[in-house]
């Protein structure tokens, strides 16, 4: 599941909408366990908020102005830091004739001097970076295929025209994708003494692999389905007939363009069903629009944080119970659309 965001990171308006949510959230009864994963916000704070409020009521929830302003006895005046941080936020290194993947404290140094023929200490920079409320993050994939244009088309017409439809149909959105697990899949992290790194045993003689495809909704619901061979057009229309027979709805599935999604023999199976299903492609190479990955990552976190599996019983098991878990917490699958990605689908 991605990380929870930095309360610090936030503005000063987005912040207190945030704190106000919380709120209304809790007198309605949600955990702050709930409240946390709905708002995407560390438990802790949510927890602090809410006592603020308990204590010193609404006009703790209200936004006061943090630090010092911008360029008061800094290197970098107010008009700087502003431009300086609108290009770090939209521009990547190479739109600005920097050799860098990605914006590290040396390509900001290049920057820094390149547009102000300042040199400033790494220690400096790094200063500017925590009071701007950037953290060092691991990056998110994106092809180079992947075409703006088409994802800003999909999110102001095509899904529009989806949603359109939904209501006349009386139907209802499905958001599909597969993920897999292996015995040998390395991850979670452990606390170990520095420069000892902490071993994780895997049964590398005893290979085994599980599968799942899983349609959610933003209403919370999930559907799943686990299978160990290979993704074929015969498991992709099992799933769908599981599908259509437990909807009292008509399905309106979205998925990405993988080439079984398009078999012949789907589109037979589709043309037989079709007053009981109808499916939608994402833009290609656009996986970041598909709230099911959100699923696939909280899905795989949470197996990999168990001890590991040692033949395919054990981690059949361990992803079914994780499946489960997740099925029976509707806030959680929820919160998969409160990314800025996929708000749009909310």
């Amino acid at each position: 599941m991605p990380k929870a965001i930095d309360a610090r990171s936030l503005s000063d308006d987005k912040l207190e909408e945030k704190r106000m949510t919380a709120v209304k959230l809790h007198k309605k009864g949600e955990s702050i366990k709930a409240i946390s994963l709905i708002l995407d916000v560390h438990r802790i704070t949510v927890g602090r908020w809410i006592i603020n409020f308990k204590t010193h009521g609404k006009k703790a929830l209200i936004a006061k102005v943090r630090g010092r302003r911008l360029g008061e006895d800094r290197i970098l005046s107010e008009d700087q830091e502003i431009n300086l941080k609108k290009i770090l936020e939209k521009e990547c290194p190479e739109s600005c004739n920097i050799d860098s993947a990605l914006w590290t404290i040396p390509a900001i140094q290049k920057l820094i001097k390149s547009e102000y023929n300042i040199t400033m200490p790494r220690r400096t920079i790094s200063s500017y970076l925590k009071r701007w409320g950037f953290s060092p993050q691991k990056p998110k994939k994106q092809a180079y295929e992947q075409n703006p244009k088409e994802i800003k088309k999909w999110i102001n017409k095509d899904y529009k025209k989806i949603l359109a439809m939904k209501k006349k149909e009386n139907a209802e959105i499905n958001w599909c994708d597969e993920a897999g697990l292996s015995t040998t899949d390395h991850g979670g992290r452990g606390f170990s003494p520095i420069g000892k790194t902490p071993i994780r045993k895997h049964a590398f003689g005893k290979r085994a692999r599980i599968n799942a495809i899983s349609s959610i909704t933003n209403k919370g619901k999930l559907r799943f389905m686990l299978y160990e061979k290979k993704f074929t057009s015969g498991v992709f229309i099992k799933f769908l007939n599981r599908l259509i027979k437990r909807s009292k709805k008509k399905i309106f599935l979205i998925l990405d363009n993988y080439r079984v999604h398009k078999s012949k023999a789907v589109k037979d199976w589709l043309l037989e069903n079709k007053s009981n299903i109808k499916i939608f492609f994402l833009p290609k190479y656009s996986p970041n629009l598909n709230p099911a990955e959100y699923l696939n990552c909280d899905f795989k976190n949470g197996v990999l944080q168990k001890p590991t599996a040692r033949n395919k019983l054990g981690l059949k098991t361990a992803a079914h119970r994780q499946l489960t878990i997740i099925q029976r917490q509707p806030y959680r699958v929820k919160s998969y659309f409160r990314n800025k990605n996929i708000s749009y689908a909310m």
